[in-house]
């Protein structure tokens, strides 16, 4: 995965503005018909634009830890449905567009992290969660939740701003 993000802080709060891109090659099903088995269906990487409301915990020294939670729209990049075998070239069009409709949707998810921060460098490591159970209506249907673990390093070009009253 690689990724742009811009995070804008406080005291105790951030936003985080992100657009990011996975690599990878699954398999997933959609619901070829009521009355047939789920197709098959090859995909190849997602792109995720989103943002998060960011809540940072108390810090011990260097290391700042955080939770949040956003909204992402996740975009799956190449979705092709396995086989070439229809009942009619109607139901073949009607797959294509079922297939064509699930690359696409928006979902909320929840996320921690730590990072350590050293002058103007912040390496950090962050764990995010997004319920996909029961999405058939998307490709990535999983088993209950996808997964994301993110590595990286941030810079800073300014200052958190907190005004006191």
């Amino acid at each position: 995965m690689v990724g742009l993000e811009w995070t804008i802080t406080r005291t105790r709060f951030a936003l985080n503005v992100f657009a990011e891109q996975s690599y990878f090659n699954a398999v997933s099903t959609i619901p070829d018909s009521p009355s047939s088995a789920p197709r098959r269906v090859d995909m190849q990487d997602l792109r995720r634009v989103g943002a998060s409301g960011m809540m940072f915990l108390p810090q011990y020294k260097y290391f700042h830890p955080w939770f949040g939670a956003g909204y992402a729209f996740n975009f799956v990049r190449v979705a092709t449905p396995q086989g070439t075998s229809y009942a009619s070239p109607g139901d073949r069009d009607i797959v294509l567009q079922r297939v064509d409709e699930a690359r696409t949707q928006g979902k909320a998810f929840g996320e921690f992290g730590m990072m350590f921060s050293y002058k103007v460098w912040a390496p950090f490591v962050q764990y995010t969660v997004m319920p996909t159970k029961g999405s058939s209506s998307w490709l990535v249907n999983g088993e209950g939740f996808t997964n994301i673990w993110k590595l990286g390093w941030r810079y800073s070009f300014g200052s958190s701003i907190d005004n006191r009253f």
